[in-house]
């Protein structure tokens, strides 16, 4: 027995089909009521909300109690916008893998992929089954749900597998001539004259013989009514007390209006209703053997009459059965059906065999039983018709008794309508449930209208209180699954309601986190939507370790891997960098975060993002373009860390400190290195764009390392020791000493890198007079991104040459001269202007020329 001990996770997941939250772990005991709101999607039970309260106490039980179900090892528990909850467990992932070693296969044959669905829904029920038996006190009211959904969903892919299978491997339907049909007995005729109605209404009969509940017969007692025949022996007939029987033969009670003894009726009342099960259950053979055990062999004589007769000399040998005179056994079978004071199992028994609905229905307690007995009488008036079709050998006299049949049958569209207008609340309920209303378009072939419905419960706001069963994640597997089967077939269904259906399955499992799984059902969507789940999925889950993993099952299925890449990174960078309007950057404002500052998630999930492209050499090129856009776009607003965090993202990716030499194609640095002349036009446009990004990308790279060595010297200079002079002679202590050096040291390096990059060809653009209209545009924005870096960073570059310069004049002979010079530097050289002017900073430019002017006087 399993262990139906539930575990909770940490949290759980909110779910609309196309949305998702997090429910906080304090909450996740507590399970809401579910409702009959109109704007429900999807439904953690198929129970609905009723004013009754006995029914309201029932549902409550169910939903606090779900979580002690059998089937808790889960992942996720998807919540909908009403509060209920369903949980996404194993299943989900079983399910994949059954179908994916089925893949391309017949789904059809022994093993095949029906089969194997409908195995494994039954070991569902089974398990749930023997909770109830084995231990009744732990079976909830949640799991006599599943149990109940599981069985529908096992019938449901036996139906599929029967009656879809009949009509995708149809049969032939020869003419034979009426002079040949004349001569057949009944049982050959009505062989001959099969045909796709017959055919289909003989299948769903038996499938719903073969999807009968499990029920307990009676006892065989041997002996002829032993109590009452004990009885009137021992006072007599003309004496017997009471109102049992006088007589013991088998129309007694009948004939005397008189009861059997308490003992035999009892009996009587049990063995009728176990006949009938049987008959339920297609075992007519069972039924007639009980009869004869119980020493009633008039009855089991009875039910043979509705056998038709063969002529095994004509034939093709073989035993005489049937009775040649069926018609008139059925109209005495009828007028004992529509006898009141008869056993109702008993008439019913009889009214199945001849074809007379409105005499079964009495005893039948759900859906399925007012099913069986339509289609009974809907197949019993087909052979008519089929008998009836062919002339007699002689002619009707006025001697022929005209009989009284049952009235005809209603066909399957009317027999279906019947059920959902039943009187009864329970059935009628019953008809409106998901499995049954797949079932109903199943045997009526309107599956792709089916299809179409389900399509429109599953949009946002078209799904109805009474709709809620068909958007549950449980009946949304089903669905998707049912539709894979049919995309395989000859038959004709709606294909893009179809692929939403899928498209929907696809992103509940990228809800619930199934993530192994997603790849497999992506690949079944049309080559646009792919791409677009497949990198809607990816980007829920790049801190994932495994995502590259993730990325390589969507290669595995056929997706389009670098498709789903690029899009994936897109994604990622809308929801980031590509809502930044970072031309509207105040510069004079513009906070300049610290280099050793840790990345914002939002920033750290995007850097993440270029693993992707990192995974492809294919891909290089757009990993670069990507790392300059987070650089370009970080360093518009101060991200000067993010910056530098893309870069180390880049060297640990690819392993290499230099990662460049990874990246970049030598195509891409020959084209680097020319003169945008029309000569370089002689290299492939796409090696002159990498070129240019390649050089941008130096660029960043060159300012980082600045940005870098001028944190360190500016900490190196606030670690500057306290005493300077302590020896008896004068002389400066070791530490200070060895501070001087090292500050010699890194002066160097950062003024030398700060003055390769005021040369003013830092981000100086390079204009591509050739570019069609849309590169242009894409250009112009790239250009005034960097024309904004510019304007930020070149005077603040200036002012840290300037600090740097000012402040070891003391130290470093010649700084001093160092600083003046590029005082007068700012002020002669145009550019540098214009750039403190657009930043707003001439107060601060003019402030450091002034320091210079001091330091002169």
């Amino acid at each position: 027995m399993l262990n139906p001990t539930l575990t909770t996770p940490s949290s759980t997941i909110s779910f609309r089909l196309s949305k998702i939250t997090t429910i906080p772990s304090q909450q996740v005991n507590r399970l809401p009521r579910t409702t009959s709101d109109p704007g429900t999607h999807v439904t953690a039970l198929p129970l609905q909300s009723s004013p009754n309260h006995a029914e309201r106490r029932v549902e409550e039980e169910t939903n606090a109690s779900l979580r002690q179900s059998v089937f808790r090892e889960f992942q996720s528990v998807i919540q909908t916008e009403n509060g209920g909850e369903y949980i996404i467990g194993t299943e989900y992932d079983e399910f994949a893998t059954l179908w994916r070693e089925n893949r391309g296969g017949d789904p059809f044959k022994e093993n095949g992929v029906l089969e194997r669905c409908c195995a494994y829904c039954i070991n569902k029920a089974e398990e749930l089954r023997e909770i109830q038996t084995v231990d009744p006190g732990v079976f909830t009211n949640a799991m006599n749900t599943e149990l109940h959904w599981w069985t529908l969903e096992a019938n449901t892919w036996k139906l599929v597998k029967s009656l879809v299978g009949l009509r995708t491997h149809p049969q032939p339907e020869p003419e034979i001539p009426e002079k040949d049909l004349i001569q057949l007995s009944d049982a050959m005729l009505n062989e001959k004259l099969q045909n796709r109605e017959s055919r289909e209404t003989l299948a769903v009969r038996a499938w719903l013989e073969d999807t009968a509940r499990p029920f307990q017969p009676v006892e065989i007692r041997p002996g002829y009514w032993p109590h009452t025949v004990k009885h009137v022996g021992r006072v007599g007939s003309a004496d017997a007390p009471g109102n049992i029987v006088r007589t013991v033969d088998p129309d007694a009670p009948i004939r005397e209006g008189r009861n059997l003894h308490p003992n035999d009726a009892e009996y009587e009342a049990n063995m009728h209703r176990t006949v009938y099960e049987y008959v339920r259950r297609g075992c007519v053979g069972d039924a007639v053997d009980l009869y004869v055990a119980c020493d009633q062999q008039w009855r089991a004589a009875g039910l043979r009459g509705n056998v038709l007769a063969n002529d095994p000399a004509s034939e093709g040998g073989g035993l005489k059965v049937g009775n040649a005179n069926r018609g008139l056994w059925k109209h005495v079978a009828f007028k004992a059906a529509s006898k009141i004071g008869i056993d109702p199992y008993e008439r019913a028994v009889l009214a199945v065999f001849v074809g007379d609905a409105a005499n079964a229905l009495p005893v039948c307690t759900s859906w399925e039983d007012q099913l069986w007995v339509r289609y009974c009488a809907l197949h019993e008036a087909l052979i008519d018709r089929n008998l009836a079709s062919v002339p007699l050998l002689y002619d009707r006299n006025d001697d022929f008794l005209e009989l009284e049949v049952p009235p005809d049958a209603l066909p399957p569209a009317a027999i279906f309508e019947s059920l959902e207008k039943n009187e009864n609340v329970y059935i009628k309920r019953a008809a409106h449930e998901a499995f049954h209303v797949t079932q109903k378009n199943i045997v009526l072939d309107t599956i792709g209208s089916f299809i179409t419905h389900v399509k429109s419960q599953l949009l946002p706001g078209d799904s109805t209180s009474s709709s809620k069963s068909i958007t549950s994640p449980h009946f949304l597997r089903f669905m998707t699954h049912f539709v894979l089967i049919l995309k395989e077939l000859p038959i004709s269904i709606p294909v893009d309601e179809a692929d939403l259906i899928v498209e929907e399955y696809v992103k509940l499992l990228t809800n619930a986190r199934k993530n192994h799984v997603i790849a497999f059902y992506a690949s079944h969507l049309p080559n646009g939507v792919q791409v677009e789940r497949y990198a809607t999925f990816l980007q829920d889950v790049l801190g994932d370790d495994d995502v590259i993993d993730y990325l390589q099952l969507a290669k595995t299925y056929g997706l389009d891997s670098l498709a789903i890449a690029r899009r994936t990174v897109q994604m990622v960078f809308q929801s980031g960098v590509l809502q930044m309007d970072v031309r509207d950057t105040p510069a004079r404002d513009l906070l300049i975060a610290q280099v050793n500052a840790v990345p914002t998630p939002l920033e750290d999930r995007q850097i993440c993002a270029l693993g992707l492209l990192l995974t492809y050499p294919t891909l290089h090129g757009d990993a670069l373009w990507c790392a300059n856009m987070l650089m370009r776009r970080f360093l518009a607003v101060g991200r000067v860390n993010s910056a530098l965090a893309v870069r180390k993202y880049l060297q640990q990716a690819l392993q290499a400190e230099n990662y460049l030499d990874v990246l970049v194609h030598s195509d891409w640095l020959t084209a680097s290195l020319v003169d945008k002349t029309a000569t370089s036009r002689d290299h492939d446009n796409g090696d002159n764009e990498m070129g240019d990004a390649m050089t941008e990308h130096m660029q960043y790279m060159a300012f980082l390392d600045a940005m870098k060595i001028q944190a360190d010297w500016l900490s190196l200079w606030y670690r500057r020791p306290g005493s300077i002079g302590v020896g008896m002679d004068g002389s400066t202590s070791v530490e200070y000493r060895e501070w001087v050096l090292d500050l010699k040291a890194i002066t160097k390096n950062a003024t030398e890198a700060f003055e390769s990059l005021l040369d003013g060809t830092w981000l100086l653009p390079e204009i591509d007079e050739d570019a069609d209209a849309m590169e242009a545009d894409d250009n112009e924005d790239i250009l005034c991104e960097k024309q904004l870096l510019r304007d930020i960073y070149v005077p603040q570059m200036v002012l840290f040459l300037h600090q740097i310069y000012r402040e070891t004049q003391d130290i470093i002979i010649g700084n001093a001269d160092k600083a003046t010079t590029l005082a007068e530097r700012a002020q002669s050289e145009e550019h540098l202007v214009d750039h403190f002017t657009k930043a707003d900073r001439m107060d601060e430019f003019l402030a450091m020329v002034n320091q210079s002017v001091n330091a002169l006087v």
